[in-house]
């Protein structure tokens, strides 16, 4: 197991963590591995003892458990409708901690990671039928939140570009390219 730097000595990582134990139902193993975040107590040490103690080979055989509990940090962290810098650099350590790769989330959590994303380009959106610069920049790290490729994050927000051209956006306003979904077949 790699060694990784210390967890983020971070107030609202930890208070999120808190939350995320008294909300979520996690294996005894990732209970345990949550337990140490919380307390800022996880180092490559202690993971490798919490994989010894319950037997597991490979932190990657945890992959979806420990997706599902990304995704509860992110849905927690999302409810104000921001993202902050260290937000994202949590979601990185912790992604690079459990060896989530790129295109983890779109595999295996394609049905979660597309509600989290509907709901927060509805809201980015819906607002007013333009997207200023800091929507702008909100959209590039929602993307990197799931480490999705700019093709992939499109499927998402083109559904919510059409509703705003639908309702009198003008494309200029969106911040977005329009793909055509149906392609022609060569003959």
């Amino acid at each position: 197991m790699e060694n990784f730097e210390e967890i983020p000595d971070d107030l609202d990582l930890h208070k999120t963590f808190e939350i995320i134990i008294s909300r979520e139902h996690f294996s005894k193993h990732v209970t345990e591995i949550v337990k140490q975040i919380q307390q800022n107590k996880l180092s490559g040490a202690s993971l490798k003892n919490i994989l010894i103690k319950y037997k597991i080979g490979k932190i990657t055989e945890l992959k979806e458990e420990f997706l599902d509990l990304i995704l509860a940090y992110i849905n927690i962290i999302l409810n104000d409708n921001a993202l902050t810098q260290k937000e994202l650099y949590n979601v990185k350590f912790l992604k690079k901690i459990f060896q989530i790769k790129e295109q983890d989330f779109y595999k295996y959590r394609y049905s979660a990671m597309r509600e989290v994303l509907r709901k927060q380009l509805m809201l980015i959106y819906r607002d007013d039928n333009r997207i200023d610069r800091e929507e702008s920049l909100y959209k590039v790290g929602l993307q990197e939140l799931f480490s999705i490729s700019y093709d992939q994050f499109l499927e998402f927000a083109n559904e919510e570009d059409f509703i705003a051209l639908y309702k009198g956006a003008d494309i200029a306003n969106l911040d977005t390219v329009i793909r055509n979904s149906k392609r022609k077949k060569n003959k």
